[in-house]
């Protein structure tokens, strides 16, 4: 074969690139982009077998080597695994990012039916090893204080470079020079306005517990072009079509109590449900977070503007951002600038915001069995199992709270 795509098994996949999992609550097919990485790992697997042939067949001496996956049965198994793990380790020095290189290699292949058995019992424990429970992977009320002390004092580019170095020499003691270089370099690109923006919309984004949104508006968008519905799909913030989570919370959809926003109903494209988001409590960790809110709905009447997203961009002159597919890039950047000044780990992502939510809400007390549930907390859990992994991921300032609490009550009813 002279190209991937003459492959059978490619062209198979491509004509029906149906879903391993067929309960999938979203499309049953994979996305344009999925099957792009899909069909990307699978000839970097290829040309790794072609550049290695020599190598290969002195290793698995039993085993003919063959460039074509076509030809590939069960044995060939063991090669493609050995091809996975030698591209990852050529590509990563860092054995986290080893580890999601293999698994992530192994998953993409799975898809193709031919290697949907293969790689049984490896890309489990490479998940294990990849995702542990981090309980400094997401934001508590401590780094929430630190990144509204930047907000608090960014009163010009000066002030806020200065406020932002304050916190990150704070946090980042212990990195190494080079690494530590890369950051600043890093942090240098993030403007005082995309700041503003970006701490509000987090604000939101704990508040509510809901989450991103973007994947789901992709979903639904091939689920609609698989069935070859009449109607042309919207990306844009500002859409109807756009409705779920983060990215889909409107203006309209806003709570309002004696004439004050105190929360919004939020629909989950994933769940089928809305969730009410009524009870006030970010309001009560930073009061003025309030008025700002009444200001963007201010501003969003003033300029016609139904998105509680686009309005924050814009109200802060951030007027680039019309799709979720470019909010999606800004907010994975301005994430990553948060997780360098706090000095968290690589698995922190916009998405570990939802554990944000339920975390802070144990801080402050709310028991794990309200928190799920659809009281007016915000977006719950389906998932128990999940949502009680996120509750414990409490803060060593919390805990030790809780470690005096039980102290001072049990000195008081010594037996």
């Amino acid at each position: 074969f002279t190209s991937i795509m003459d492959l059978d098994v490619v062209k198979e996949f491509i004509s029906n690139p149906e879903k391993i999992q067929k309960t999938s609550k979203h499309s049953r097919f994979y996305t344009q982009s999925q099957i792009r990485d899909t069909l990307k790992a699978l000839k970097d697997v290829v040309d790794y077998i072609k550049r290695n042939e020599d190598k290969l067949r002195e290793i698995f001496k039993d085993i003919e080597i063959v460039e074509n996956p076509d030809l590939w049965t069960d044995q060939h198994e063991k090669i493609v695994s050995y091809a996975i793990d030698s591209i990852c380790l050529e590509k990563y020095s860092d054995q986290a990012k080893q580890r999601r290189c293999k698994s992530s290699y192994r998953k993409f292949l799975k898809r193709i039916k031919k290697f949907r058995n293969w790689f049984r019992g490896e890309i489990g424990k490479a998940i294990t090893h990849v995702l542990p429970l981090d309980p400094n992977a997401t934001l508590f009320l401590s780094d929430l204080r630190e990144l509204k002390y930047i907000y608090d004092n960014a009163n010009d580019d000066e002030a806020f470079r200065k406020a932002v170095i304050r916190v990150f020499d704070k946090h980042n003691i212990d990195v190494d020079e080079d690494e530590r270089k890369r950051r600043l370099l890093s942090l240098a690109h993030m403007k005082l306005n995309e700041y503003k923006a970006l701490f509000d919309i987090m604000l939101i984004h704990i508040w509510s517990g809901s989450r991103e949104g973007y994947s789901s508006i992709k979903f639904k968008i091939e689920r609609l072009k698989a069935e070859k519905r009449d109607i042309e799909p919207d990306y844009s913030i500002e859409s109807d079509f756009v409705d779920t989570s983060l990215v889909g919370i409107k203006w309209n959809k806003a709570i309002i109590q004696e004439s004050k926003i105190t929360g919004f109903e939020i629909f989950e494209e994933k769940t089928k449900e809305t969730w009410i988001l009524n009870i006030p409590w970010i309001y009560w960790i930073i009061p003025e977070f309030e008025s700002r809110i009444q200001e963007y709905y201010r501003y969003a009447k003033k300029n016609n503007i139904k998105s509680v997203i686009k309005t924050i961009l814009n109200y802060h002159g951030i007027n680039n951002i019309e799709t979720i597919i470019q909010f999606e890039r800004w907010y994975n950047r301005m994430i990553n600038c948060v997780r360098y000044i706090l000095n968290k780990p690589e698995s922190l992502t916009p998405h570990k915001l939802r554990s944000s939510h339920i975390a802070i809400l144990s801080e402050l007390g709310l028991h794990l069995e309200y928190a799920i549930l659809n009281l007016g907390f915000g977006v719950g859990w389906s998932d128990l199992a999940t949502a009680r992994a996120f509750y414990m991921r409490i803060s060593k300032e919390y805990l030790q709270r809780m470690i005096e609490v039980v102290r001072e009550n049990a000195s008081r009813i010594k037996l």
